[in-house]
């Protein structure tokens, strides 16, 4: 016996809620295919593995996770962001930290595939204009307001001038 087929959704409908036939988010989807299976298994295999990690090793884990972005959106780092990139990228953390790859190596690779706007602090002369350069501009304006300021009290005030008592001459004039 021949199992009958669900009616598909009207076309109109698909396109209302902003869906596709097939497509990811499609709520007729139900199977998961073997790679997105043994993806999620090896994804849960290093957040286990970096659960049970050495109290030094989470340490290390921990540094390039607070040190890099979420790349879906730039506003989380890595290791409070929920998105699959962010899951993606602590499970890749994880294992280059067990195979033993420094800290300078992974932000690399992360700079290489995302730009230099994955890192949460900037390096070489954008860390400057952006940590060190405003500061001097503050500490340099609040001088120059000082001296500025104490040129002003400095400076001889004039004295008022009495014209109560000033005797003014005015010339006389004909009438003819």
């Amino acid at each position: 016996m021949v199992a009958a087929r669900p009616q598909k959704a009207s076309r109109a409908k698909w396109i209302c809620s902003g869906l596709r036939p097939g497509s990811v988010t499609d709520v007729r989807t139900t199977s998961m295919g073997t790679r997105e299976i043994a993806r999620a298994w090896t994804a849960l295999a290093l957040v286990m593995a970096a659960a049970y990690a050495a109290p030094g090793q989470r340490d290390r884990i921990a540094r390039p996770e607070n040190a890099l972005l979420a790349p879906c959106c730039y506003s989380e780092s890595v290791s409070r962001h929920n998105s699959e990139v962010a899951a993606k990228m602590r499970a890749e953390i994880t294992a280059w930290v067990s195979e033993g790859k420094s800290d300078r190596e992974i932000l690399d690779t992360y700079k290489r595939l995302y730009g230099l706007r994955v890192l949460v602090e900037p390096e070489g002369s954008t860390w400057w204009w952006s940590n060190i350069v405003p500061w001097a501009v503050l500490l340099t304006g609040t001088l120059m307001a000082v001296v500025i300021l104490r040129r002003w009290r400095r400076s001889p005030r004039p004295s008022p001038v009495d014209t109560s008592r000033e005797i003014v001459n005015v010339p006389e004039i004909d009438d003819e």
